[in-house]
């Protein structure tokens, strides 16, 4: 005999799939029981529910994007900030090559007349044929013997240095250090001066015969020598020549050598 199957208890039947009342169907219910509960929770839940959950979707992307637009303006903003940075320090190391360099032009001339002046004694440089003597230092010069020598030392005593704006001059000799390129390291006593008594005694004998073209140049007016003193130990007019007693020099050699500048 045929085996007879039954297809309510089979786990494997397929559900029908129940459809939903009909018109009809709600009039029928809603006369008997009124308004029908099915209309309230559609209309009180499924509805809002949906809007609520299109609304929350909207509100998370308009929140999405005000994110990325906000990680855009961050990563957008951070190179600018590195190129500031980048540009800032490029003018900071273009300056300081530029002062390097102009330095270095400083003590390249300095090195030039000093070492043209080192040759003899300064005094007889510039007073030519007045003194007689031979070959000689500066201190056993004519002129340091006569009555003008102890004007000279009177006045070379009276050159100080504020350290506050002179760094690194030697008291002797009066010339700046430059890293050690003129000047070796400072020890007591002129031993370490290479240049021993050739700014000092330019400066006093262009005072004395030759200020006025020098004057002109600086914008200044030295009626006495205590004016001229004190504008040479003052605050340097130009930084990088460390002292007036420097600027003035260069600009006297230039003046009274311009076949060589």
């Amino acid at each position: 005999s045929t085996p007879v199957f039954n297809t309510s208890s089979n786990p494997f039947r397929r559900k029908e799939a129940v459809s939903a009342p009909s018109a009809a169907d709600l009039q029928a219910f809603t006369s008997k029981w009124g308004t029908s509960s099915v209309e309230l929770r559609t209309a009180s839940t499924s509805a809002p529910s949906l809007m609520e959950t299109g609304a929350k979707r909207k509100a998370s992307d308009v929140g999405r994007e005000e994110e990325s637009k906000k990680i855009k303006l961050q990563s957008s903003s951070k190179p600018a900030s590195v190129n500031t940075f980048q540009k800032t320090f490029n003018q900071i190391q273009q300056k300081s090559q530029a002062n390097a360099k102009l330095q270095s032009a400083v003590v390249d001339k300095l090195e030039k007349w000093l070492n043209l002046l080192s040759s003899e004694c300064i005094m007889c440089f510039w007073m030519k044929s007045q003194c007689k003597q031979k070959r000689h230092e500066f201190k056993k010069c004519q002129f340091m013997q006569s009555d003008l020598g102890p004007a000279y030392m009177e006045w070379k005593n009276r050159i100080q240095y504020n350290t506050r704006y002179h760094p690194k001059i030697c008291y002797i000799c009066h010339v700046p250090s430059f890293g050690d390129r003129l000047h070796s390291p400072f020890r007591s006593g002129p031993s370490s001066c290479n240049y021993l008594d050739i700014i000092l005694p330019t400066l006093y004998f262009a005072f004395h015969n030759d200020k006025g073209p020098l004057e002109s140049k600086f914008g200044m007016t030295w009626s006495t020598l205590d004016q001229f003193t004190q504008w040479l130990i003052a605050r340097p007019v130009r930084e990088k020549e460390k002292s007036n007693l420097v600027s003035f020099f260069l600009e006297y050699m230039e003046l009274t050598h311009e076949e060589i500048v």
